[in-house]
């Protein structure tokens, strides 16, 4: 489906929708929806499996190994039953750590279409197939199975797919076994490659019955963003945790395309923390088109246990074309949770001087003339801030009108920024966007850290990748690349 305004046309896809909003500002919206045939499995007791959640920062498919029956371990006194199970917990700890000793050399290879060339430490199986632009390819990483991949012709959402394919992957295994017992999150984590890709992955580990006795398995999953395309990967084999994620952050790192897509001249990636636990990203990306204006886009995905078999997941998604001096020419908003499209909004100016809101708005239609306003940009406000900050004094605040459907799409917000400390390479500064959060920026005004409260919630961000500068705005010719710099850490 295509959205149409006056200046741009916005594709945004239906089903598995690309998701949202500015970091300093539509963070906020975010920040609120965030508080309110397989093979055998390995045989082992239900109570080997160990029921936490661990995130950190840093994949579909089940595994499967025989390991003796409980009959043939079954103790004869309580005081035995319970030192067996202790084991069987131990041993399929190992297997949940094992790893391959030596890695397979660095293997190229390439779509038999010329679409794309890749690599990565592992052989490949077979040949990359090719369905309507959708590319699978298997590899070899030196475990006992191969990690399944598949290049998707469009861009994915991050979070909703991991949990959709998480949900299609156990409804499968349920059908393939007498019962699905359990399902346990072992795993969720965010982040980006060496290259600057992002990535989200999820484990499970689950319990069967297969011929009269219980067996586990373990699925990994993960799903990186590439250029305009979406990358998933999964393992079937319990382990290999390690080898997995190398593997598929060097494939995802490795591509080169027949027909590149325009690169951004600024580029961040943000990992968004609640409560210290790590539970999605924030990516910003802005270009510049043909006519000289700036189109920026930013995507916030998030995955948050909220029981260790459940996920509540969300992607956000926004696009604004600017001027480049910062003002706003017109706006998408868009939100899916899970295969759901919950909100689909445009901001489009009026002869008249107004701005029209029109589309889906938490499952409801709206349309509603919103006013007059002189609204400034995501670019915008980063050019305002980069003005202002040098030459201001401690307690002296920004203000400016942007418009902010996370907090209300019915109205235009003014955004506060009050410098509240000048630092050694930065600033910290205090915004006031509805929800009040202190931040660091950098010299250049670019946001680094930021952290806010909401009750007895604590959330964070803080900048993990960034390539480019604002200074590509004007300077940099839409077709070539902007260089890469190495981020310094916060």
């Amino acid at each position: 489906m295509s959205i149409e305004t006056p200046r741009r046309s916005f594709p945004i896809r239906i089903l598995g929708l690309p998701l949202r909003g500015f970091f300093l500002c539509t963070l906020i919206g975010t920040l609120l929806s965030a508080c309110s045939a397989q093979q055998p499995p390995v045989s082992t007791p239900a109570d080997a499996v160990d029921n936490t959640v661990d995130s950190s920062v840093g994949s579909s498919a089940d595994e499967t190994r025989e390991i003796p029956s409980e009959s043939e371990t079954e103790p004869s006194t309580e005081q035995g039953s319970d030192q067996d199970t202790s084991q069987d917990t131990e041993w399929f700890d190992r297997l949940l750590e094992r790893e391959v000793g030596e890695r397979p050399p660095l293997t190229s290879f390439a779509a038999t279409d010329g679409t794309f060339e890749a690599a990565a430490q592992a052989k490949l199986q077979g040949t990359i197939e090719n369905a309507e632009g959708n590319y699978s390819i298997s590899l070899d990483v030196g475990a006992e199975e191969p990690v399944t991949c598949i290049l998707f012709a469009q861009d994915q959402d991050m979070a909703s797919a991991l949990a959709v394919s998480s949900k299609e992957n156990f409804a499968l295994i349920e059908s393939s076994f007498e019962s699905l017992e359990s399902k346990t999150l072992l795993d969720t984590s965010a982040g980006a490659t060496e290259g600057g890709i992002s990535f989200m992955t999820v484990d499970w580990i689950y319990t069967v019955k297969a011929e009269g006795e219980t067996q586990a398995g373990h699925i990994k999953h993960a799903l990186a963003r590439l250029p305009n395309r979406g990358l998933y990967c999964g393992h079937n084999e319990v382990g290999y945790k390690k080898t997995f994620q190398q593997t598929f952050q060097e494939l995802a790192d490795s591509f080169v395309w027949r027909d590149p897509a325009p690169q951004p001249y600024l580029k961040e990636i943000f990992l968004l923390y609640l409560a210290e636990r790590p539970i999605g990203l924030v990516q910003e990306a802005y270009l510049r088109d043909g006519d000289g204006d700036t189109r920026s886009e930013s995507l916030t995905s998030m995955m948050i246990p909220v029981s260790d078999s459940e996920l509540q997941v969300s992607d956000s998604y926004s696009i604004q074309f600017s001027t480049p001096d910062g003002r706003l020419i017109n706006a998408i908003e868009a939100e899916a949770q899970g295969d759901q499209l919950v909100t689909n909004l445009s901001l489009i100016p009026q002869e008249d001087d107004t701005w029209l809101v029109q589309g889906l708005y938490q499952g409801k239609d709206l349309e509603e003339n919103l006013g007059e306003e002189d609204l400034r940009s995501s670019l915008g406000q980063l050019l305002d801030l980069q003005d202002f900050l040098p030459d201001a004094a401690v307690g002296d605040t920004l203000e400016t009108a942007e418009w902010l459907p996370g907090a209300d799409p019915t109205q235009f917000s003014v955004t506060t920024i009050e410098l509240l400390e000048p630092l050694e390479s930065g600033y910290k500064v205090k915004i006031d966007a509805g929800l009040l959060m202190e931040a660091e920026v950098d010299a250049k005004g670019n946001l680094r850290l930021m952290s806010a409260t909401m009750g007895h919630l604590s959330f964070r961000g803080e900048r993990i990748y960034q390539h480019g500068s604002l200074s590509g705005h004007r300077a940099q010719p839409a077709s070539e690349p902007s260089p890469e710099a190495p981020l310094e850490t916060p």
